[in-house]
C-alpha cells in the first residue's frame, strides 16, 4: 500500500487526465485507472481493521495472471481529505463512530461530487463490526460499481481516436454500433463475424514485451432462453473459434479453457438481457493460453444474440488494464433496430 501524498495525486492525475475545468467549475479527477483513495482514521487502516478492508478491495481480478488485485489503494485521514486530495477520480469513505446514532449501517455513491466524472462511496456505521459486516456483505457490489465507472471513463478515452470508415462499415454490414479505436485493425468482416486485432508493445521490468488483443464478435439469431445459458454461450464461442483460428497445418485452434470455472456477471435481464463472462483461453495444440472476456447481449427487436469474444496474449506482463480496455470496446457495442 502506499502513503497518499499531494505530490503523487498531481502528478498521477495530470498524466491521466489534464487539469481542465468543466462548465460547472468542476476540475478533472487525479489518479490513475484502478486507483481507490480510502479515506478513514489512521488508528483503523494501520491495524487489524484496516487489514480486512485491504484484503476486501484487493481481492483478485478473477482469470489474470500474473495476479493483479481489483484496485490500487491510496489513504488519507479524515483531517488530510482536503485540497487535491478531494479530487481523487475514486474515494472510499469509511466512517465509524457513536455520532451515528442509531442509523443503520448505509452505502451510499455521489457522482462528481468534487471532480468531473468522479466517484465517492459513503460507507457508514456506528461500530467497527457494523462496518466490517456491512463491507464484507457489499464488498463486490462496490468494487463493481467503481469498475463501470472505470470502464465507462475507459470508453470516453477510446472514443477519441477511431477511423471513422471503419465504425461506417460496422454500422452498415453488421447493424451495430461500437468504439474501435483506431490502433485496431479489422482481421476478418464475414457473414455474421467481425475480428479485430491490436498488436502492441509494452516495457516491463526494463524488457520489452509484445502484446496481443483480440476481439470477435458474432451474431446467431435468437430462439429461445435456453441460448443464453452458460454451457450454451461457451460451445457457441468454441464453433466460432473453432471456425476461425483453425490451422490445418498442425491442427491447432483457440477454444475456452474448461479446466478455469468462469466467473458469470448478470447485469440485466428480460428483453435487456446482458452477461459478462471472464475465463481463460487456450490455444489447443500449443502453449498459448490467457484471459478472456466475454459480453452476451439479447438484441430483441432484432431477435438474435450479439455475442463478443475479447481475450489478451501477452505472457508475463499484468493485464488487468488490458482486459478494461478490452471490456470498454465490447460493451460499446449498441445493436441498430434492422427491422423497421
Amino acid at each position: 500500500m502506499r502513503a497518499l501524498t499531494i505530490l503523487l495525486l498531481v502528478v498521477l492525475g495530470l498524466s491521466a487526465c489534464g487539469d481542465y475545468e468543466n462548465r460547472g467549475g468542476l476540475k478533472a479527477y487525479l489518479g490513475d485507472f484502478g486507483d481507490v483513495l480510502v479515506v478513514i482514521d489512521r488508528d483503523l487502516w494501520e491495524g487489524d481493521f484496516g487489514d480486512s478492508i485491504k484484503i476486501l478491495f484487493t481481492d483478485y481480478v478473477p482469470a489474470i495472471m500474473p495476479a493483479q488485485g481489483q484496485f490500487d489503494l491510496e489513504f488519507s485521514t479524515p483531517e488530510n481529505f482536503k485540497g487535491s486530495a478531494k479530487r481523487f477520480r475514486n474515494v472510499l469513505h469509511i466512517d465509524i463512530g457513536d455520532k451515528l446514532n442509531n442509523q443503520k449501517p448505509t452505502i451510499t455513491t455521489s457522482k462528481s461530487e468534487y471532480a468531473l466524472d468522479q466517484i465517492v462511496v459513503y460507507a457508514k456505521a456506528k461500530t467497527k463490526e457494523d462496518m466490517l459486516n456491512l463491507l464484507s456483505n457489499r464488498y463486490k457490489d462496490i468494487i463493481n460499481r467503481v469498475n463501470d465507472e472505470e470502464m465507462e471513463r475507459k470508453q470516453k478515452l477510446l472514443s477519441f481516436r477511431q477511423d471513422s470508415s471503419v465504425l461506417e462499415t460496422i454500422e452498415r454490414k453488421k447493424g451495430y454500433t461500437m468504439i474501435v479505436p483506431s490502433s485496431y485493425k479489422v482481421l476478418i468482416d464475414s457473414g455474421n463475424v467481425l475480428w479485430v486485432n491490436k498488436v502492441s508493445s509494452v516495457r516491463q521490468d526494463d524488457l520489452e514485451k509484445y502484446t496481443v488483443r483480440d476481439i470477435v464478435i458474432s451474431t446467431y439469431e435468437y430462439e429461445s432462453e435456453e441460448m443464453l445459458a452458460l454451457e450454451n454461450i461457451l460451445i457457441k464461442k468454441n464453433e466460432v473459434l473453432r471456425a476461425i483460428t483453425f490451422d490445418d497445418s498442425n491442427n491447432t485452434f483457440i477454444r475456452h479453457q474448461e479446466k478455469h470455472d468462469p466467473t458469470v456477471r448478470i447485469i440485466s435481464g428480460g428483453n435487456d438481457y446482458k452477461m459478462e463472462i471472464r475465463s481463460l483461453w487456450t490455444k489447443e495444440g500449443a502453449f498459448q493460453g490467457g484471459p478472456s472476456i466475454q459480453y452476451i447481449q439479447l438484441d430483441y427487436d432484432n431477435r438474435r444474440i450479439i455475442h463478443a469474444d475479447a481475450r489478451v496474449y501477452a505472457p508475463g506482463n499484468y493485464k488487468r488494464e488490458m482486459i478494461r480496455e478490452l471490456e470498454a470496446i465490447i460493451k460499446s457495442i449498441t445493436p441498430i433496430n434492422t427491422k423497421e
